[in-house]
C-alpha cells in the first residue's frame, strides 16, 4: 500500500542537486552583474534554506494540483463505472486502469487506487480505504469526498449518487481553476518577462559600455546604492508573485 505523504514535499537528492545548481548559477550572475565580484555571492548563500523552502512550495503545488486533477478522473472513472453496474471493487479496478492509461502506473492516483483495491480485497470498508488517503492528504476534494462517503455509509446513503455528485461538484470547481489559471497566464508571462528586464538591460549596458557602473564598484556609496537597488528589485519580484497568485 503506497504510503506518500502529500501533506509536505520533502526535496530529493537530485531536486537538491538541480535547484541547487541554478540557485548558485543565480546568485554568482547577480552578485558579479551588481558588485563586479563573486566575492558577495558567499554572503547570499544563508539564504539558500529560503530559496530551498520557496522551492518545495512550488514543487507541492505543481503535485497538488497534479494530484486534484487525478483525483477529479478517478471519481468520474468510478461514477461512470457503478452507473454501468460494477461493483466498488472492479470500479476501483477500472479507475486503475483508466488513469494507468491517462497519467501512467506510476502516477500518483494509480497507486492510491491499486492501494485501495488491495484493501477492498482484504474486505476493508470503502470508506475506510478512502480515509487511509485523505489521512495523508490535504487535498480539500479528497477530504470532503471521505467525510461525505462516511456519512453516505452511515445513513445507508447512495453510494452511485453520492459518487456522481462528488465528481460533478469536483469537476465544475476544476474548470472553474482552470479558467482562471488560463486567464492569468498572460499576466504570468508579463511578471516574468519584467522580472528579468532588469538583469538583462544591465547585461546589455555591461557588454556595450563596460565602463558604465565602474563608480558603483569599489567604495562604499556605490555599493550601499547596488544593494539598496537590489533589495527593491527582490522585494518587487516578490510581491509580483503574491499579486498573480490566485486559490480556488
Amino acid at each position: 500500500m503506497s504510503l506518500t505523504d502529500y501533506t509536505s514535499y520533502r526535496l530529493s537528492v537530485k531536486e537538491y542537486i538541480f535547484y541547487g545548481i541554478l540557485g548558485m548559477s543565480a546568485i554568482l550572475v547577480i552578485s558579479y552583474l551588481f558588485y563586479h565580484s563573486l566575492i558577495p555571492a558567499a554572503l547570499f548563500l544563508p539564504l539558500s534554506y529560503l530559496y530551498f523552502k520557496q522551492v518545495s512550495r512550488r514543487l507541492y503545488s505543481k503535485r497538488y494540483n497534479k494530484l486534484c486533477r487525478q483525483f477529479k478522473d478517478s471519481l468520474v472513472s468510478l461514477s461512470a463505472s457503478l452507473e454501468a453496474g460494477c461493483s466498488i471493487e472492479n470500479a476501483v479496478w477500472e479507475a486503475y486502469l483508466e488513469i494507468s492509461v491517462l497519467y501512467s502506473r506510476n502516477s500518483y492516483m494509480a497507486g492510491e487506487l491499486i492501494s485501495i483495491y488491495n484493501q477492498l480485497q482484504l474486505s476493508i470498508p470503502v470508506e475506510e480505504a478512502f480515509s487511509n488517503l485523505a489521512a495523508r492528504t490535504d487535498v480539500d476534494d479528497i477530504l470532503t469526498f471521505c467525510e461525505i462517503l462516511k456519512i453516505s455509509k452511515r445513513t445507508d446513503g447512495n453510494l452511485v449518487s453520492i459518487i456522481r455528485s462528488t465528481a460533478s461538484t469536483i469537476e465544475e470547481k476544476f474548470e472553474i481553476r482552470r479558467e482562471i489559471s488560463t486567464n492569468i497566464n498572460g499576466k504570468k508571462f508579463e511578471q516574468l518577462i519584467m522580472s528579468v528586464m532588469p538583469i538583462l538591460i544591465i547585461i546589455y549596458i555591461k557588454l556595450t559600455s563596460p565602463d558604465f557602473f565602474n563608480p558603483l564598484y569599489g567604495n562604499i556609496a556605490g555599493i550601499a546604492f547596488v544593494t539598496i537597488c537590489l533589495l527593491v528589485y527582490g522585494f518587487s519580484i516578490y510581491l509580483s508573485l503574491k499579486i498573480i497568485k490566485i486559490e480556488v
